[in-house]
């Protein structure tokens, strides 16, 4: 981790930085990139856009784990009673 914005993470690749964006980092809601990331910490994460004429490189965190969503059928089947926290 190269820097932590209130947007997304800057991650140094060697040559050129990644932007992990807020949106990427996990599947449910963070209020700031700092809730999972320090500066200098090493993360493993996912190209997910390259864009040779800018040099300018997307990249995923959330996307190394699966969808929750996919599986939502599966884990509250109609009828069910849930408890949550709003």
């Amino acid at each position: 981790m190269k820097n932590v914005t209130d947007y997304g993470v800057f991650i140094d690749l060697g040559e050129i930085d990644g932007l992990l964006h807020i949106s990427d980092i996990s599947w449910g809601r963070i209020n700031h990139p700092s809730e999972f990331f320090n500066v200098n910490d090493e993360v493993e994460v996912i190209v997910i856009k390259y864009e040779p004429e800018t040099d300018k490189i997307t990249l995923g965190y959330k996307q190394k784990r699966p969808d929750p969503w996919l599986d939502v059928e599966n884990k509250y089947t109609e009828g069910k009673v849930v408890e949550g926290k709003v």
